[in-house]
């Protein structure tokens, strides 16, 4: 019998891979754009949570002149869904509610803090973000949503529970800013 040594050592990489990838993830965002001769286009977009709390999973398509998205958000027991579709929505919340504000550790040195908006002119007029969505406290207001991250020990995010729905946009954008700044979460 023939070792072959390049095809063992291969075999050790794939399982370290693997045994890895279970507390490391990456963002989960995939995009498809068309746009015609003849109409406004289309666009497609559909998200999965990067870190392992709290799951959500976000599906949008904008197409003649419509937007119909999908939005689940769960954190153990409690969580939501929401459709769109047109000018309706619709959110139902899971038996036990929609969304506990709290704070949790996403992994070692990195706390995320779930919070109601109430407090989105505070947030925007304290400690400096490394990154944030909406850029303005107004723009957080009037979206429905904010997500802030404070260098690589903090996420804050926030959002209005009677628009659950809006939630989507600010989540979108986060996992945006993490395919590009991938040392966030491999650190």
């Amino acid at each position: 019998m023939i070792f072959d040594f390049s095809a063992y050592s291969r075999k050790i990489m794939l399982s370290a891979c693997l045994l890895i990838t279970p507390m490391t993830s990456f963002a989960l965002c995939e995009e498809l754009s068309r746009v015609g001769t003849a109409d406004e286009g289309s666009f497609f977009v559909a998200c999965k949570n990067t870190f392992p709390k709290p799951n959500y999973l976000i599906t949008e398509f904008h197409g003649g002149g419509q937007r119909n998205s999908f939005v689940s958000f769960r954190d153990g027991r409690f969580g939501f869904m929401c459709s769109m579709g047109g000018d309706s929505e619709d959110c139902q919340s899971l038996p036990r509610g929609g969304l506990e504000f709290k704070s949790f550790d996403v992994k070692p040195g990195l706390r995320l803090i779930i919070e109601d908006i109430e407090g989105v002119r505070q947030r925007y007029l304290g400690v400096a973000a490394a990154y944030a969505y909406p850029r303005s406290a107004q723009g957080a207001a009037s979206q429905g949503c904010y997500l802030r991250i404070y260098g690589e020990a903090k996420v804050v995010f926030g959002f209005d529970k009677k628009r659950l729905h809006a939630a989507s946009s600010s989540l979108v954008a986060f996992e945006r800013y993490l395919a590009s700044n991938k040392r966030l979460f491999l650190n």
